[in-house]
């Protein structure tokens, strides 16, 4: 267990770390302007307070319900808390735009925090089929992590464990 779980809290080493946009863009229309087919956005700036399954609550009150397909929200599990950041992918360009344009600023938690939500693409990966790819046979995924902190896939808008 502990050799898993130590893997899946570092998944950045040997070049595994998250990376995003160097200049994250100013508006929304900046990001279209680009967007071309990508789906998959990145998450900044999250209370580390907020769990996995809060978030899936705070995306579906906002309005998001059914439009992504893939979550994953890196946690520290020796404190049981997120690291701040998400991998959200939603069904089309059209719906992570949205989503964009509707979070992007976004403070109202629901809890105490005065972080402001920042939106970006997500890099190197994009897209449901790299995200699965990267997660079905990484150490996050073993039996003993908490289901609490794997990702989770989306079909239909229920939750569905991802495949083997």
């Amino acid at each position: 267990l502990s050799l898993a779980i130590a893997k899946a809290r570092a998944p950045w080493r040997k070049g595994n770390k998250a990376q995003v946009d160097e200049e994250p863009h100013t508006t929304v229309a900046e990001a279209a302007e680009e967007a071309d087919d990508r789906t998959t956005l990145m998450l900044r700036n999250l209370p580390n307070d907020l769990t996995r399954n809060m978030l899936i609550d705070l995306l579906e009150a906002e309005g998001l319900a059914r439009t992504f397909d893939f979550l994953y929200v890196p946690a520290d599990f020796g404190r049981g808390a997120g690291l701040g950041y998400a991998f959200v992918n939603f069904v089309s360009n059209a719906e992570a735009m949205r989503a964009w344009q509707h979070l992007k600023g976004f403070t109202s938690w629901g809890m105490r925090s005065a972080k402001v939500l920042e939106v970006s693409w997500a890099a190197p990966l994009q897209g449901l089929e790299a995200y699965v790819d990267r997660y079905r046979n990484s150490p996050v995924m073993h039996e003993r992590v908490p289901e609490q902190f794997k990702p989770l896939l989306f079909v239909g808008g229920r939750r569905r464990p991802l495949p083997s």
